[in-house]
């Protein structure tokens, strides 16, 4: 007999990426496997998103209005469901984070897992702040960190450390499409070597530091091309440093793709860039747009500001420099740039190890911690 999993969640919708992308794997994951899956989200204001609801194997209610407002509702109707069900103890909880789990009465569930992920973590929260972690933390039985970073983050305010698991969240196999494939290389044919990050247009990620780079790098590298995938508040910013530094040529600024387009960019590059930065509380909880871009075979830059590291393994999926170092980082992309021997050895690392991430076998790692 199937068990009922309830999933409260923010945004769930598998185009917006992050948080969001992981909870739709996981309940297509679980009901895939023969969970009973009934989630609790916010309205997208996706112009598709009742097609897509419609396709799923499983039930999503949307809920609309301001945040604190549809967290208790949300909260409410889960409560009225237990109710409905006879106050049913072999009901499991799913949240996406600990604001999801935060006005829930948990007692009545056979498990109340919650999930953290390291952006939604305050790194200096205030003393309500702190209360509000540690209340609506112990209301889970179980919380599933996407790093031993974020683990670390969250462990203040988790009276019994044993009910933190860490799990690496997982990939999908990419969809990939041999014409545009082939039309992508024919448009990069006079660009080499080819960088690339793909990531929302935000400080953390650090795209300007590429940038700054790549005066140093066209010394050497003369046709040297850096593609941008993504779209955010950064945008004009990176636009203008680029025309600062001349080396406006040199910088291609793809925008928001979908996943065939993005994986046809990937597979004709050389080197996924993504330095990350501390900016605030904003941090990479783990970064799996460096495991997907390892599927690819392609080695990795990455920082060790955050769970990064655990995504980059130095020296064997790609390198880990020191956050903020702009000389260390054009040293690492010099090195793996004039290093084609190397760029392959690590990439084939990469690629192996990626296969572990596909979402297929990782459901297995997230059943398992979780006891299901």
């Amino acid at each position: 007999m199937p068990r009922t999993l309830l999933i409260s969640t923010q945004c769930f919708f598998p185009s917006t990426g992050g948080i969001e992308s992981v909870m739709y794997c996981l309940a297509s994951q679980l009901s895939q496997s023969g969970e009973n899956i009934i989630v609790f989200a916010d309205d997208t204001r996706q112009p598709s998103q009742q097609d897509f609801d419609q396709a799923q194997g499983f039930d999503i209610r949307r809920y609309s209005g301001i945040k604190p407002l549809r967290r208790r509702k949300k909260a409410a109707d889960i409560r009225d469901y237990i109710i409905s069900q006879n106050q049913d103890n072999s009901v499991v909880l799913l949240t996406d984070t600990w604001k999801s789990i935060e006005f829930v009465e948990t007692a009545t569930f056979k498990k109340a897992v919650c999930l953290a992920h390291g952006t939604e973590i305050s790194r200096h929260p205030s003393l309500a702040k702190q209360s509000r972690f540690k209340k609506a933390y112990s209301k889970a039985s179980i919380i599933v960190a996407n790093s031993r970073y974020t683990a670390g983050l969250i462990s203040p305010y988790i009276g019994d450390q044993k009910n933190i698991k860490v799990v690496h969240p997982g990939i999908s196999i990419p969809e990939i499409d041999l014409q545009l494939q082939k039309t992508t290389k024919q448009e990069l044919e006079n660009h080499h070597p080819v960088l690339i990050t793909v990531a929302r247009l935000e400080p953390r990620k650090n795209h300007q530091s590429i940038i700054k780079a790549l005066p140093v790098l066209i010394k050497t590298h003369p046709e040297v091309l850096y593609i941008i995938i993504g779209d955010g508040s950064e945008q004009s910013s990176l636009q203008a440093l680029s025309k600062r530094l001349k080396v406006t040529r040199h910088v291609r600024f793809i925008g928001r793709v979908d996943g065939t387009k993005k994986y046809a960019y990937l597979a004709n590059s050389d080197l996924f860039v993504m330095p990350g930065i501390v900016d605030g509380d904003d941090v990479e909880g783990f970064g799996i747009a460096y495991i997907e871009a390892g599927f690819l075979g392609l080695p990795c830059i990455a920082s060790d500001a955050g769970g990064a590291p655990e995504a980059v393994l130095h020296n064997k999926t790609g390198i880990v420099c020191n956050t903020g170092d702009q000389e260390q980082l054009e040293k690492c992309l010099l090195d793996l740039l004039c290093n084609p021997e190397l760029r392959r050895t690590l990439g084939d690392h990469a690629q192996r190890r990626s296969k572990d991430f596909i979402w297929q076998y990782k459901i297995q790692e997230y059943l398992q911690q979780l006891n299901l």
